[in-house]
């Protein structure tokens, strides 16, 4: 599992971004990221863990999960 902060995060779409604290790399968040998961939604700066998926040429943030802490 991997873990991040949340760069953005549009409630109305589901659509966001997750900065990944390891690689620095830009993890998309979907309109079913939050599928199976306690959030309902998730606000700019809070920590997450999450697997990465490869989905049409991203890598999309899947099995989202409460991180350590939080910024």
């Amino acid at each position: 599992m991997s873990q991040g902060i949340v760069k953005s995060y549009d409630p109305n779409t589901g659509i966001g971004v997750v900065l990944d604290e390891e690689s620095k790399e830009e993890i998309y968040l979907t309109k079913n990221s939050l599928k199976d998961s306690i959030f309902r939604t998730l606000r700019q700066g809070q920590r997450i863990n999450y697997t990465k998926q490869e989905q049409d040429d991203h890598i999309v943030a899947t099995k989202i999960r409460i991180g350590q802490d939080e910024y």
